[in-house]
């Protein structure tokens, strides 16, 4: 993902003129802010998403090389790895509901 700090400093001064109209103000308003910030967001939602992603398969990689170890005990192996897995699952929901509702 590429930033053009100079194409974001551009549309901050649009915005801020936009905002402002025909009169000039000393603050920069809340409003220019949150159109760059809103659009800036949505550029960096699917990196996000896809971090997300790695991140549950490397944990879930993680556990099954932790459950290697208890081979000798197939059985508890199997609930462990389940039990985490699962607990994984439900929280990569929640995590991609948050990024999602930024």
């Amino acid at each position: 993902m590429e930033f053009d700090e100079k194409e974001l400093r551009r549309e901050i001064s649009y915005a801020i003129k936009n905002i402002h109209g025909i009169r000039t103000g000393l603050f920069t308003p809340d409003m220019a802010f949150e159109t760059i910030v809103k659009k800036q967001v949505k550029k960096i939602k699917e990196p996000c998403l896809k971090c997300v992603d790695m991140v549950i398969s490397e944990l879930i990689s993680t556990v099954r090389q932790c459950t290697k170890k208890l081979s000798q005990y197939p059985h508890l192996r199997e609930e462990m790895e389940r039990i985490v897995t699962t607990y994984i699952r439900e929280r990569e929901g929640r995590t991609k509901d948050q990024v999602c509702s930024i």
